[in-house]
């Protein structure tokens, strides 16, 4: 990103912005009121030396009257630096208005993948878009707006110099975070219980931090955050975990299991007599962590109601996952079956993990959950329509 730029900065590390109509203007200025001198540092002092006289020479030869124009010359020089690390970045009025209140922008994910660029709770697809013109870079340059006077003034010259030329920018569009690779990471170290995570405690090479996260992943950290969340994800020492399937209805069957052994009503959750209870077979901090996720705070008091949805699509989830389909009539029977009494199931709660099939015979459902499908747009929608041609919104 260009460090300088019309004078201004922005974001922590001095990013700036150039919109294409400012530089389009600077462009011609450039062209109508300069002349362009290429120096080296030999030359450099002796090529920035411009009389009045010549000034005035130079209006003679383009036939122009000096009281049409501004009194200030901009004679234009060349850096010796190319400043290859300067890029040009199109941004919106929203997202510069961001970028003066301090919040950062950020390029992330592996070098093998097409770049994003995010904010604190966006995704930029970043693509590199042509200039028909060359555009020169020239931090110092005044425009004519910003040069006071009149015809009487006195005449100035004022040497401005050209850091670099452009032939592209970068642009940015919004685009859905790339959370696939979330999955992958998470999925190379699921946790499977206390009594297996010992045989393999010294090895965290495919464990990872929420800072590690988000060098790799092609999101925000709100949206990164969001899809944890949605996750059955536990930080463990400091590492974010994926609880395996299995052992999370595991744990969440112990807390299910109390509550019924108890009578306990499912409105009226007792949080810290059921985390200490199964806290005497797992670890603590996934019991309370399953806890949270399977139930909901009351408003009116300390206790917390069972979250019918999540114990029941945690279930679907456990009786679908080691099957191709299952007879849809069967597994509504079973599913109701395999839920705490007073818990009743829907098809609904499936929604982002299973499909049913109506047209075969007989209707079967079977696991399709949404987190298995490619990031990509095309790739997603040629996915859903090789699972299924016709689709409701």
């Amino acid at each position: 990103l260009a460090s300088k730029l019309h004078g201004t900065t922005f974001g922590e590390s001095g990013t700036n912005v150039n919109l294409r109509s400012r530089a389009l203007s600077f462009v011609l200025a450039a062209n109508f009121s300069t002349e362009v001198v290429r120096v080296t540092s030999d030359t450099r002092r002796v090529a920035m030396i411009r009389t009045d006289e010549d000034v005035q020479a130079f209006l003679d030869r383009a036939k122009l009257d000096r009281s049409d124009l501004q009194p200030i010359a901009q004679p234009l020089w060349f850096a010796d630096d190319d400043h290859e690390a300067l890029r040009l970045l199109e941004v919106d009025k929203e997202l510069l208005k961001t970028m003066r209140e301090g919040e950062r922008l950020v390029f992330r994910g592996d070098e093998d993948c097409p770049a994003v660029m995010c904010t604190s709770d966006r995704t930029f697809e970043v693509r590199e878009a042509d200039i028909s013109n060359s555009l020169l870079l020239a931090p110092s340059l005044r425009f004519s707006s910003e040069v006071a006077g009149s015809s009487d003034s006195t005449p100035e010259i004022c040497p401005s110099e050209v850091l670099r030329t452009f032939h592209s920018y970068l642009e940015l569009r919004r685009c859905c975070p790339r959370l696939r690779k979330l999955l992958e990471l998470l999925r190379q170290s699921p946790y499977r219980g206390s009594e297996l995570e010992d045989l393999d405690s010294t090895d965290v090479s495919t464990r990872y931090t929420l800072r590690n996260i988000l060098d790799r992943v092609q999101a925000s950290e709100a949206e990164i955050r969001q899809a944890i969340e949605e996750l059955p994800v536990v930080e463990i020492d400091g590492f974010y975990r994926l609880l395996d399937g299995e052992y999370y209805y595991r744990v969440q069957n112990h807390i299910v299991n109390y509550i019924e052994s108890e009578s306990m009503p499912l409105n009226k959750i007792p949080a810290g007599d059921i985390v200490d209870k199964v806290s005497e077979t797992e670890p603590r901090e996934i019991v309370a962590e399953v806890f949270r996720r399977c139930t909901t705070p009351n408003n009116d008091d300390e206790f917390y109601t069972l979250n019918s949805s999540v114990v029941c699509k945690t279930t679907a989830e456990v009786l679908l996952r080691n099957v191709e389909k299952f007879n849809l009539s069967e597994f509504l029977e079973v599913w109701q079956n395999s839920v705490p009494v007073g818990v009743q199931t829907d098809i609904r709660q499936l929604e982002g993990l299973a499909l049913t099939d109506r047209t075969s015979r007989p209707e079967c459902i079977y696991l399709f959950d949404k987190w298995d499908l490619p990031d990509d747009a095309n790739e997603r929608f040629d996915t859903l329509f090789r699972t299924k041609e016709r689709w409701t919104l």
